[in-house]
C-alpha cells in the first residue's frame, strides 16, 4: 500500500465501510501509528483492525508475519467491492 492517500474520496467511502461493518476501529494515534484523520477536536486517529475483522479474513490462526501485506490487499478488495 505504498503511496495510498486515505485522504481520496474512494480511500474514505472503502474505510467507511470497513468502520460501519465493524471490520476496523478508530483509536487515538500513538507513537508511529499513521494518522488516518483527525476528530473533531483535532485529535489524530489511526485505524486498528478488529477481531471481526481478523475473522473476515481468515487471519485468527496465521501469525502476523504471515497476514501483513494480505490482509490489507483484502480488506481493501473487500470495501472497494461492496462500498
Amino acid at each position: 500500500m505504498d503511496g495510498a492517500d486515505l485522504n481520496s474520496n474512494p480511500a474514505k467511502k472503502g474505510v467507511g465501510k470497513l468502520l460501519r461493518d465493524g471490520l476496523v476501529e478508530e483509536i487515538p494515534a500513538r507513537g508511529a501509528l499513521p494518522v488516518w484523520r483527525r476528530d473533531d477536536e483535532a485529535r489524530p486517529l489511526a485505524l486498528r483492525i478488529t477481531p471481526h475483522g481478523l475473522a473476515a479474513i481468515d487471519a485468527l490462526g496465521a501469525s502476523v508475519a504471515d497476514v501483513g501485506e494480505e490482509v490489507c490487499e483484502r480488506l481493501i478488495h473487500y470495501a472497494i467491492d461492496d462500498a
